[in-house]
């Protein structure tokens, strides 16, 4: 588990922003993957209060329903939250209240899918690899809370195109070297047929303030831990 957070914290500082990743049209998401992180406890209460988790973002307490991340981080000037998920857990389709709304001008939502590979009931992950990011869409506040959006099937298949060479040289990159994954690969793979799938890896959340300042909440979703 150690290790996986490690790199799964790679990902988030070195992410791959070539010509074949789709890139999201937004001002400040390339900062996301720039950062230094620093783990504390103190922004996240493990109490739970009516099955809630509490994040404070500039004397502004959110509730997030339900819902309970694994491992919590910050962006060293504590502008970027970084939550990561365990298997089953997902902040998809969650309430999140507030007792501050009042002073947010926006929260934005958007979603980041990674490939997959499977052989049997084994897997490898390539979150350090190609991504599709997706545009930001706004959510709507109601009252004193809103609702995170849940995507559909559809948005989970979505990805660049690779070709097969491609595919086969991020396996030995993230995967190991030799034919364990690679074997099972068809000669025309579909990112979204066995052995390969496209899963949605992360969750971003773009918050803006009446006072102009922005913050970020970024979940990564950890599968098989």
């Amino acid at each position: 588990m150690k290790n996986f957070i490690s790199f799964s914290l790679l990902f988030i500082l070195s992410c791959d922003l070539s010509e074949n990743t789709t890139k999201p049209p937004n001002d400040n998401i390339d900062s996301l993957f720039n950062t230094i992180i620093v783990k504390d406890s103190s922004l996240i209460q493990d109490k739970e209060t009516n099955d809630s988790i509490k994040l404070s973002l500039e004397n502004i307490d959110f509730y997030i329903h339900n819902y309970h991340p694994d491992t919590f981080f910050h962006s060293k000037n504590k502008d970027t939250f970084y939550l990561f998920e365990s298997l089953g857990e997902s902040i998809l389709d969650k309430l999140i209240s507030s007792n501050n709304l009042h002073k947010i001008l926006a929260v934005e939502q958007c979603y980041i899918t990674s490939l997959i590979v499977y052989n049997g009931e084994n897997y490898c992950s390539l979150e350090n690899w190609k991504h599709y990011y997706s545009p930001f869409e706004q959510i709507e506040i109601r009252n004193n809370h809103f609702r995170s959006l849940d995507y559909s099937q559809n948005r989970n298949s979505e990805f660049p195109y690779v070709t097969l060479n491609e595919i086969k040289q991020g396996i030995n990159e993230h995967c190991g070297t030799g034919d364990y994954y690679i074997s099972k690969l068809k000669k025309n793979p579909s990112v979204n047929d066995y052995p390969l799938d496209v899963y949605l890896s992360n969750q971003i959340f773009k918050i803006t303030l009446k006072s102009s300042k922005t913050y970020y909440i970024h979940t990564t979703y950890i599968p098989g831990c």
